[in-house]
């Protein structure tokens, strides 16, 4: 059996053991490091601004957090006697968990009096 003979000096470099090419260790791991620094420099540059349906999201986390469980509980309780496909069974316990979350929530926020019993500010 012959041993493949690499003709050009650069693919011996890659070929080589690990141990014979600390140069290509050095380039590749510097290659890594300057991708992950493009990387967050993007991330920086255009995901800073703050999206207008963030103050909403950020005040319906808790009253999600509060309203999920029952819902779901719910949710799954009326599909266990069906004979549905157990991943539409799934699908529709997540379909149904966040609509009636977002529907109860929906509800909730219109109530002055409700609201800050589900961590919401008064208004």
């Amino acid at each position: 059996m012959s041993r493949i003979t690499p003709q050009y000096p650069a693919s011996r470099l890659i070929l080589a053991p690990m141990g014979e090419r600390p140069l290509y260790a050095l380039l590749s791991g510097l290659d890594t490091l300057a991708w992950v620094l493009a990387i967050v420099g993007f991330a920086r540059r255009h995901f800073t601004a703050r999206p207008a349906f963030l103050a909403r999201a950020t005040e319906a986390v808790y009253p999600f957090y509060i309203l999920h469980q029952t819902v779901a509980v719910m949710a799954v309780w009326s599909l266990v006697g069906t004979t549905l496909p157990l991943s539409l069974k799934f699908a529709l316990a997540v379909a149904a968990t966040f609509a009636g979350s977002w529907l109860l929530y929906e509800g909730i926020r219109r109530v002055g009096w409700l609201r800050p019993l589900f961590g919401m500010k008064a208004r």
